[in-house]
């Protein structure tokens, strides 16, 4: 089977730099730059064709397609006029269904047995050359990181800094030129491609629209399980700000579980987050020590405790939108199975406090507003930020997880 990967954006509010205004999956503000790394998958926009990823030996289970006539008592009279139009109607309506078959399919369905071959699949602890790799995933050593260079690659590397060299040692200026040269070419070719996707965006922009009153209409719908995975390494200063922030999400807290991913040598993390007294489906994991101690890695953990049918991760500074979660879904009923992600786009909260932060503030809004719409346009594959990503749980165990050695170790 296929499985597509969709981005969903905003645009920005003409009338300030500083608020954003909602048009899909709402902004996540960040003050620091995320580690990036890629998640195997295929990706696709609303129409466009794009790279196909399959999944060998993969199978999810479908939603039943019998039509569900016992909705949620939901009326479509409380929404605001403005919005009281056919087309919202037929929108509530269709999300209101949808949200009912997935009720009924996560009851019926009985997936204890895929997530325990899962579990035992992640915890094999592999032997690649001398190392013994132990990421809470299934390893495919073809697709990780570990090696980053074949022995083949390297001997091509060397071969051509040697010829470089040489080439410098005799013809000097003529070479220096031709680098130059190859180098002004390819940061052309650069500017050209970035101003094309600019351009793309502008004309047909894939941003989408769930309007807020069609997500307060469906206040008292049966919303699925969602995990939220919160990877965290010496952030105790920051833990109260983030869980006022996962305590604004409006999203019913018995279909919530949010777990806090702390290394075994961080306590202190972990006794700032006891201090506060969360309720039940706040929990505490520790990722047990091992190499490489990387973010996502401990996602991999948390995604074998996870019990939601979606998994978001969010950063110890994030500050989602409180309707962020239940749009997501809402975008994930309107694609269909074969959408097994949505990407938030992300700024700074702090833009104006400093040169710097206005420079990133810049660099987010022309990936995140220009380029990333426009790569999803042109059907390229799409690269995925280290934060902010909602998935279909199923999916993402079947795709494996996260490759623990695709990001620079940073922990200690």
């Amino acid at each position: 089977m296929v499985y597509k990967l969709l981005l969903f954006y905003i645009i920005q509010d003409p009338a300030s730099i500083e608020r954003k205004k909602e048009v899909i999956v709402p902004q996540d503000f960040k003050t620091q730059q995320d580690d990036h790394y890629l998640m195997p998958g295929t990706y696709a926009t609303n129409g466009n064709r794009s790279p196909q990823f399959r999944v060998p030996g993969a199978s999810f289970p479908k939603v039943p397609e019998t039509t569900i006539y016992n909705t949620p008592a939901i009326s479509i009279h409380d929404v605001h006029p403005a919005h009281a139009d056919p087309h919202s109607r037929e929108q509530v309506k269709y999300y209101a269904n949808w949200l009912a078959k997935q009720a009924k399919h996560d009851v019926l369905n009985d997936d204890t047995k895929e997530i325990n071959d899962y579990i035992q699949e992640a915890t094999k602890v592999v032997k690649v050359g001398e190392k013994e790799v132990a990421t809470f995933a299934p390893f495919r050593p073809k697709l990780s990181a570990l090696q980053t260079f074949t022995t083949r690659q390297v001997v091509t590397l060397c071969v051509i800094g040697l010829l470089w060299m040489i080439g410098v040692l005799v013809f000097r200026l003529e070479m220096l030129t031709a680098v130059i040269g190859v180098i002004t070419v390819m940061y052309t070719f650069n500017l050209i491609l970035n101003l094309g996707m600019a351009a793309r965006t502008f004309r047909n922009s894939p941003e989408e629209h769930i309007d807020d009153a069609i997500v307060h209409t469906l206040k008292n719908a049966n919303w699925p399980m969602y995990t939220i995975l919160c990877p965290l390494y010496r952030e105790a200063q920051v833990v109260p700000q983030f869980v006022q922030a996962m305590q604004s999400l409006d999203y019913p807290p018995e279909k919530l579980q949010i777990l806090f991913l702390t290394e075994a040598n961080d306590a202190e993390t972990r006794n700032a987050i006891r201090s506060l007294s969360l309720p039940p489906h706040f929990q505490i994991l520790v990722v047990p020590d091992g190499k490489p101690r990387t973010k996502p890695r401990a996602c991999n953990y948390g995604l074998m405790h996870a019990r939601g049918s979606f998994v978001v991760i969010y950063d110890a500074e994030d500050i989602p939108d409180p309707l962020q979660l239940k749009k997501a879904v809402l975008t994930f009923a309107g694609h269909g199975s074969e959408v097994v992600c949505v990407q938030a786009k992300l700024n700074f909260y702090n833009i104006r406090q400093n040169l710097l932060t206005r420079w990133f503030t810049a660099e987010y809004s022309a990936w995140f507003d220009l380029i990333l719409p426009g790569l999803q346009l042109a059907g390229f594959s799409l690269p995925l930020g280290g934060t902010s990503n909602h998935f279909r749980t199923a999916a993402l165990r079947a795709l494996g997880g996260w490759d623990a050695y695709n990001v620079r170790p940073t922990r200690r």
